[in-house]
């Protein structure tokens, strides 16, 4: 279900995180939860309702905004 996704998502983001400061954790490792988490997020927008091209067409969206605030010193 949805809420089993959003938490295994975010168990990934704190491995992720984790490893990215911790040298106890191996490239393959790193790739794993890299690769998990985008799985799962790809898979999360999908259990919502969301195609992989609105999912990439939002981010697109939104990085544009990023920018213009970036360029008017937001």
């Amino acid at each position: 279900n949805v809420t089993h996704q959003f938490n295994s998502l975010f168990l990934e983001v704190g491995i992720l995180f984790d490893s990215l400061f911790d040298n106890a954790y191996s490239a393959n490792t790193v790739e794993d939860a890299y690769e998990n988490l985008f799985r799962l997020f790809i898979g999360l927008g999908e259990m919502l309702g969301f195609t992989w091209e609105e999912i990439e067409q939002a981010y697109i969206d939104k990085n544009q905004v990023n920018h213009e605030r970036q360029r008017s010193g937001y």
